[in-house]
């Protein structure tokens, strides 16, 4: 309920763009914090989420808060919908001028023709299923947003059968710190 409520109440950001307030976040840390708490509601859910980064740490200029709100956007979606004693796989790679997170779930998959269009406002894999687990068609377009709003662009690829995956690419930007 929680996150439906928190995805209507940023709904209104899909319409909006304006400037970012930006920090040096150490993205390792960050997502390594992030992925210790999520670990409490995956073993409810009777799930494993793994985290994996060959760097022990890189630091980006972007702004936390929403570094955060695409974080739990992208896992509790994959947690959504992987069925118990699935798995939810985040990782981090670095390249010379931009990071890939990527968030794999081990769910049904999506057919197709259907991931087309998946990110607009109030699209939904199959009304029926996300009704049964609380969708409302706001999180992919929201995620869209975030990403995009951080300068980076998403991606999804599926396999029927075998699970998810969203791709974000984010540019490697870095404040400079006073002395």
């Amino acid at each position: 309920i929680l996150r439906v409520v928190n995805n209507l109440s940023d709904a209104p950001m899909l319409a909006e763009d304006k400037p970012l307030d930006t920090e040096n976040v150490e993205l390792v840390e960050l997502l390594e914090g992030l992925c210790r708490q999520g670990q409490v509601l995956a073993e409810l859910m009777d799930l494993r989420l793994v985290f994996t980064c060959r760097d022990r740490a890189h630091v980006i200029a972007a702004n936390r808060e929403l570094l955060e709100r695409l974080f739990w956007n992208l896992v509790s979606n994959a947690m959504k919908f992987t069925p118990p004693g699935g798995t939810i796989e985040v990782a981090l790679r670095t390249g010379p001028d931009c990071v890939l997170l990527c968030v794999k779930d081990s769910g049904p998959g999506i057919p197709a023709e259907r991931l087309p269009g998946l990110f607009e406002p109030f699209t939904q894999v199959d009304a029926s299923t996300s009704r049964r687990h609380g969708g409302t068609g706001v999180g992919l377009a929201l995620t869209k947003k975030l990403v995009e709003t951080l300068g980076g662009n998403v991606s999804i690829s599926s396999v029927p059968g075998e699970g998810t995956t969203i791709s974000v690419h984010l540019p490697i930007v870095s404040r400079r710190v006073a002395p």
